[in-house]
């Protein structure tokens, strides 16, 4: 359920990416609007962790990891009253070879676009 759930949060961020830039503004703050429910969704979801299905580590934290950290590029402000996800991201990215890439310069978020640089927002490093 969790991982549809993160599939759907992914779409809406993408329309959001993909859109027209005239609609770019408008977009952003539809997404920005819903997301404190999404939040309180994932929350939910995460439960008393430290992963998505309790001790075990899956593909659905991967999952999270990847839709969570492309939303913190976009909008960093979202997850700072969130503990339980602020935590789970750090718990994740405190992995041993995703702590190697994350403090690495080949780190998506450092040194290029997280997507096609032809959109209006493509996650360039510093871009407004």
């Amino acid at each position: 359920m969790f991982e549809q759930f993160l599939v759907e949060m992914h779409t809406a961020f993408a329309k959001v990416c993909f859109g027209s830039p005239e609609q770019f503004e408008e977009a952003k703050e539809g997404y920005e609007k819903a997301f404190p429910a999404r939040l309180d969704q994932i929350t939910k979801f995460l439960g008393a962790g430290p992963y998505a299905c309790g001790d075990k580590l899956t593909y659905v934290d991967f999952l999270a990891l990847s839709v969570l950290d492309q939303t913190m590029v976009f909008t960093p402000d979202l997850y700072k009253d969130r503990p339980v996800i602020a935590d789970y991201i750090t718990r994740l990215k405190n992995l041993k070879n995703l702590k190697e890439f994350y403090e690495s310069e080949d780190c998506t978020n450092k040194t290029y676009c997280i997507l096609p640089p032809f959109l209006h927002w493509c996650g360039r490093p510093n871009q407004e």
